[in-house]
């Protein structure tokens, strides 16, 4: 799947439960979001503890966003209804569209956050 968009990069080694984490802020502004492992061509809802085990990972909007990207891929309309989340050894890495560039920036400096808490 060809995303596009912006990516921005935590630098260093995730924390335990960092893609549970990510997708229960990104719950405060999709309230009805779903996860796409990237190995997969379905959805699970948020609270669905198999999130914890995703290396990467698609965060859609909603069921009818997940739905849309599947059939047409992305398109003016969809962009920024995506956010795809990279869980490395050495970085996470979350990418978006539109007005969610601003959305995950903030979730990043989040992540920081919880990671210095945990230290």
């Amino acid at each position: 799947m060809n995303v596009g968009g912006v990516d921005v990069v935590i630098e260093g080694e995730g924390c335990p439960g960092e893609g549970l984490f990510i997708v229960g802020c990104l719950r405060a502004h999709w309230e009805h979001l779903v996860v796409q492992d990237a190995e997969a061509d379905y959805t699970v809802g948020s609270h669905d503890p198999a999130i914890g085990a995703m290396r990467e990972f698609f965060v859609y909007r909603n069921p009818d966003a997940f739905d849309s990207w599947e059939h047409d891929g992305a398109t003016s309309d969809n962009r920024d209804a995506m956010i795809h989340v990279l869980i490395g050894d050495r970085s996470t890495t979350l990418v978006a569209e539109g007005a969610q560039v601003d959305v995950v920036r903030a979730l990043c400096r989040t992540v920081l956050a919880r990671r210095e808490s945990l230290v």
